[in-house]
């Protein structure tokens, strides 16, 4: 799930790529590539980035709700996800290996210093960080000299998203677990399950929309938790 600057929802349902009315729930635009996308990821300037396949990667302009492809690119290895560098460059994540697209459009292979065999990368639209899921350690964090620390997280499994919200909460998808919300500082946690209405205890992605409330997309819904009632409800 991505919103774009001018207020449309993006998503990825089984590999094609939508915009949505958020007010509405309804898809109001497909990219029809016939090809199978991946992974998809809305950067810091606006930009639409899907790989479709195994490593073709494509960058969109957006307007209106729609996209128009801007450039395409090519690595060597299956591409997992795409992230954002603090500045500006994009990340991508392949089996214990990263590819960085700088902002000229060259493409290079890097080696996070230090870093445990990883699966993904993410960016924190927020504050910029950039977390990496590993596949028995737990979550990290990679900085742009490419070096990593872990993030405290307790015991916590199976951690699959991680998004920041405007008031500083931290909130983690989970692939069996539901959500939860965690006060970095404080350590406090807070889980979001079945019991207070989310459908589907597998997480996909988290964002905040402009009224500060939290959308969440499971293997069956996209749901919006009020964060002035505290109430979930499905809306597609």
């Amino acid at each position: 799930l991505y919103f774009d600057g001018e207020g449309w929802l993006w998503v990825n349902l089984d590999g094609t790529i939508c915009s949505m009315d958020p007010e509405t729930g309804e898809i109001r635009w497909t990219l029809d590539e016939n090809v199978f996308c991946r992974v998809s990821y809305i950067d810091s300037a606006g930009h639409l980035w899907a790989v479709f396949g195994q490593n073709d990667i494509r960058r969109y302009d957006l307007k209106a709700g729609k996209a128009r492809l801007s450039k395409s690119f090519r690595v060597d290895d299956g591409v997992f996800t795409i992230s954002e560098g603090k500045g500006g460059s994009i990340w991508l994540s392949s089996v214990r290996k990263l590819f960085v697209i700088d902002r000229n459009d060259q493409v290079k292979h890097v080696v996070p210093s230090g870093a445990p065999a990883f699966s993904m990368l993410l960016s924190d639209p927020r504050t910029h960080r950039v977390f990496m899921f590993t596949v028995n350690d737990g979550l990290y964090e990679l900085h742009e000299d490419y070096s990593v620390t872990r993030v405290e997280t307790g015991d916590i499994k199976g951690i699959s998203y991680v998004m920041t919200s405007s008031d500083g909460t931290m909130w983690l998808g989970t692939y069996n677990e539901g959500v939860i919300r965690l006060n970095e500082e404080s350590g406090l946690m807070e889980r979001i399950g079945k019991d207070k209405g989310l459908t589907d205890l597998s997480v996909k992605s988290i964002v905040e929309d402009s009224d500060g409330n939290i959308w969440f997309s499971t293997r069956s819904d996209i749901i919006r938790y009020d964060v002035r009632t505290k109430e979930l409800s499905t809306v597609h």
